[in-house]
């Protein structure tokens, strides 16, 4: 599998000491205290995820020019969008903190690196042309050729089969397969789900990529109980899609002409007002399938639409459930006996005894963050599609439960019921044991708070009016535009019904008079944390005690496009007018314990940061030893990634680990690490284990075999053979001693052409409706 052994070669690594620095150097080294003493009664590993730029970049920040004056390609891109860099610390050897980091190497990876700038594939004649490397299009990676770059930079899922066998885990992506990873190695082993277990964003039909494009969760829950994992994937805003395929085709071909075709709906749309002006872009987007043959041929039109749910399904979502074996089960969910249209994505997950639980959160993908696609072809498109397209997220975001009694082997497709929070809800969990048939979900309420929104280079500072600091272009510009919450909603799952006696939602607004001493408060509601987090034995029946990241409101990241998004926003607690002072004087960081097991939630402990400290991951880690003087839900200490200044007017920044007492947040972190070459931009999720060992799966998808299927059901000839050879020459080698590796039968029709399949499916809608 992937070779721990190797160095990437970069052209560029950029400074390593701002605020969004993150090196892509792997690493084995101790971390040094730098303040307190390291307590003796910690044991066990934390493993975290994180993006660290690409192998253009370098690592972070996304620089606008390397050393030698060269543009780079990714300038302006958000830092959610690069490799993972998996991290695990380990505290199982007293005294010591040990680290470990590795790059997320996938196929993607593999051929990314070999199409980077001053890569071997871009010296070859056969792949050089602009469609082949890989390029950064908002939140996602791309290349025209190949297809979605799956960067597993999001979260860490331990899993468990055998109650006495060693622990596996998995890395996740919300654009991408899971990958089972080694623990003790963190090299990578195999995707848990099959290329043919997943529906592609772009139809396959139209055009086929070895990689592809599709979208997920990032949290695939396990449930230790039935020792199964769930995972969604999901389609969303297809036929649009389609169009937008030919746009990008047109736009290679002739960039400018494409750009006056955009500029001039765009226009015609905007002067329509907004929402009847984004129809209206879209109609003209979708006037180019309108040559498609099966729309030209009138005796073909009711067939079309008789098949285009089958061939491009609009909207779609799909529950797979996954064993440990390379078979699986998957559903095709639907409510009410219609499929499931995701408005914004499925970033969370849940599970209780009876139900597995999905979202679509509060966290928007957009016409607007498709069109970062053509950037490199037209890069002053990206301010023109951000005006017309982006719109305030949803104020309400939707549970849908489905009943595990209902997923039987063999059925197509299974009913959920769907739920109403009245706020926005991009994470959750849920107690697993259900009180009286009810289900209760803890939330993380981003009320008027988008993680969607990145700072670009056109962007200005809310508080001056000027533009915004260059070293944080591509850092979140997400207000909050209005004061965070935390909530306990509790739900009739056959009903979707809320009850309301047992809901409770907490805001605290703190001193707001005095905003650099505000004491407690809910300024921007981010990750969680609680004893038993996402291990792999039981999940928590009832959770007390949850541990919070409260962003705050920094004033050099809330700009005007924000301010205005949201400065009508309906759920509001805090005037806009004391908004706008707000935005002038900013709210530090704080870490919360908030009790959710009372009548009305409450924040138990606080800590408050000083400016311009600013919190990453957050993570429980139980005490080796019991304490019962303590709440066992409180009996461990809390650990947090920390971006600290070093010298502010430099601009200066180092990475920090910080470890509080989780029985007494308020007196102050008991110790901090560093070290010089551990630097991070934005650690993700995190996750704590007892013991990390190597594992090795009984068995695994082939990787090689699992790609190869895509690639020889190619339509076009050339672009079959060309593609192959790439990958023999490029990703292959990296996955040739895969170990238990399952090589399934090739696919039946090796001629592979894309339009014979199609017409292989008119063939068999025409002879059932005509036959």
């Amino acid at each position: 599998m992937a070779d721990n052994s190797f160095k990437e070669e970069l052209r560029f690594i950029p400074p390593m000491d701002r605020f969004i620095s993150a090196s892509r150097e792997e690493l084995d080294v101790d971390l040094n205290i730098i303040e307190g003493e390291l307590p003796q009664d910690l044991a066990g590993h934390v493993y975290f995820n994180s993006a660290v730029g690409t192998v253009d970049s370098g690592g972070l920040p996304f620089v606008e020019k390397d050393h030698e004056g060269n543009r780079l390609p990714d300038y302006g891109s958000p830092l959610f969008n690069g490799d993972g860099m998996m991290i695990r610390m380990d505290f199982d050897e007293k005294g010591k903190v040990k680290l470990k980091t590795r790059l997320a190497k996938t196929p993607t990876y593999w051929a990314d690196y070999a199409l980077r700038d001053g890569g071997p594939a871009r010296a070859d004649k056969r792949f050089d042309s602009w469609d082949w490397k890989f390029n950064s299009t908002g939140m996602a990676r791309f290349s025209m050729q190949l297809g979605q770059a799956n960067q597993l930079n999001v979260a860490m899922i331990p899993i468990r089969f055998e109650d006495e066998g060693p622990i596996r885990m998995l890395g996740t992506y919300e654009a991408g397969r899971p990958w089972e990873v080694d623990p003790l190695h963190l090299d990578l082993k195999a995707p848990i789900l099959k290329n043919d277990d997943t529906a592609s964003l772009v139809p396959e039909w139209l055009w086929r990529y070895p990689f592809k494009a599709i979208l997920s969760t990032a949290h695939p829950i396990w449930d230790y109980n039935d020792k199964k994992v769930y995972v969604v994937n999901y389609l969303k805003g297809v036929s649009t899609l389609v169009g937008f395929q030919r746009i990008l085709i047109s736009s290679l071909r002739d960039p400018e002409k494409t750009k006056e075709r955009i500029i001039k709906a765009a226009e015609k749309a905007r002067a329509k007002g907004k929402e009847q002006g984004q129809r209206e872009f879209e109609r003209f987007m979708m006037e180019d399938t309108k040559e498609l043959p099966a729309k030209k041929d009138p005796k073909f039109k009711d067939l079309f639409e008789d098949i285009k749910e089958s061939i491009i399904p609009d909207d779609a979502v799909f529950l797979t459930m996954w064993d440990g074996t390379p078979d699986v089960e998957r559903w095709r969910i639907r409510c009410g006996g219609k499929d499931i249209k995701i408005r914004d994505n499925m970033h969370q997950m849940g599970v209780t005894e009876n139900y597995v639980i999905f979202s679509d959160s509060s966290f928007k993908v957009n016409l607007s963050l498709m069109f970062n696609l053509i950037k490199p072809l037209i890069p002053d498109i990206e301010e023109t599609m951000r005006e017309l397209f982006t719109q305030p997220m949803h104020p309400i975001s939707a549970l849908y439960f489905v009943k595990k009694s209902d997923l039987v082997p063999g059925k197509s497709s299974v009913e959920a019921v769907r739920a109403l929070i009245p706020l926005e809800c991009v994470h959750f969990t849920a107690n697993y044991k259900e009180e009286d048939g009810l289900i209760t979900v803890m939330t993380a309420n981003n009320t008027a708070n988008c993680p969607a929104e990145w700072m670009r280079h056109f962007d200005k500072v809310m508080e001056t009016g000027e533009p915004i600091d260059k070293e944080h272009l591509g850092y979140l510009s997400v207000g909050p535009m209005d004061i965070g919450r935390v909530g306990r909603f509790v739900f009739d799952p056959t009903t979707g019904k809320m009850v309301d006696d047992k809901t409770s939602v907490l805001f605290e607004t703190g001193n707001l008079e005095d905003p650099k001493n505000i004491g407690a408060h809910t300024w921007a509601v981010g990750l969680y944390t609680f004893r038993g987090y996402e291990e792999v034995g039981p999940r928590v029946e009832d959770l007390k005690s949850m541990y919070w990241q409260i962003y705050g409101l920094d004033k050099d990241h809330v700009t005007e496009f924000i301010f205005e998004l949201y400065k009508d926003y309906p759920n509001r607690e805090v005037s806009i007018e004391k908004m706008e002072e707000l935005c002038k004087t900013g709210v530090p960081i704080g870490l919360a314990r908030v009790d959710h097991s009372a009548p009305k939630l409450k924040i138990d402990d606080f800590y408050l940061f000083e400016e311009k400290h600013y919190i990453r991951s957050i993570q429980f880690i139980p005490r080796e030893t019991r304490n019962e003087a303590i709440p066992e839900d409180q009996d461990g200490y809390i650990l947090c990634t920390v971006t600290v200044p070093v010298n502010l007017e430099k601009g200066e920044f180092q990475s920090e680990v910080w470890l509080w007492d989780a029985h007494d947040l308020a007196k102050g972190p008991v110790c901090k690490l560093h070290h010089d070459k551990f630097r991070f931009a934005y650690t993700f999720h995190s996750v704590w284990i007892e013991k990390a060992e190597e594992t090795h799966p009984p068995t695994q998808i082939d990787v090689i075999d699992d790609i190869d299927d895509q690639v020889l059901l190619i339509g076009n000839p050339a672009r079959q053979n060309r593609i192959e050879e790439f990958m023999d020459e490029y990703v292959y080698p990296h996955f040739a001693d895969q170990e238990n590796a399952i090589d399934d039968p090739d696919p039946k029709d090796y001629s592979g052409k894309a339009y014979k399949w199609m017409l292989k499916k008119l063939g068999k809608f025409q002879e059932r409706r005509y036959t």
